[in-house]
C-alpha cells in the first residue's frame, strides 16, 4: 500500500480531473477515511439515549460471572447473552443491538 501522501495526491490529481472535464463538479471530501466518518455520524446520532452504556453494561454484567449466567438461564430458560460492544465501530454493532434485544425485550419471566 502507498503512503498518506501518495493517496491524497491522488486525489489532488482526481479532483483536478474532475473539474476539467465536468465543467467544475468535484467530488465531496469526507476526510481521509469515509468509514470513520461514517461510524461518528451514528455515534453522534445515538449519544442522546446512551445506547453504548446500556450495551456495555449489559455485557459487563455477565463478563466473567457464572452464578448470574446460571441464574439468569434458570430464570429466563435461554442461553443467550449480550454480545460484547465496541465504541468505535458503530456501523458494525448491529449484530449486538439485535442480541440486546432478543435478551432483554422479548423473554418472559414466569
Amino acid at each position: 500500500m502507498d503512503g498518506l501522501i501518495v493517496n491524497w495526491k491522488f486525489v489532488q490529481h482526481l479532483q483536478q480531473e474532475l473539474i476539467d472535464q465536468f465543467s467544475g463538479r468535484q467530488l465531496l471530501n469526507v476526510g481521509s477515511c469515509g468509514l470513520h466518518t461514517l461510524h461518528n455520524a451514528f455515534k453522534c446520532g445515538f449519544t442522546m439515549w446512551d445506547i453504548d452504556k446500556i450495551l456495555k453494561a449489559l455485557w459487563y454484567l455477565f463478563q466473567n460471572v457464572p452464578a448470574r449466567r446460571d441464574d439468569y438461564t434458570a430464570v429466563t430458560k435461554s442461553d443467550l447473552f449480550s454480545l460484547q460492544f465496541c465504541g468505535h465501530r458503530w456501523v458494525e454493532n448491529s449484530p449486538v443491538i439485535e442480541r440486546a434485544i432478543g435478551c432483554v425485550f422479548t423473554r418472559r419471566f414466569d
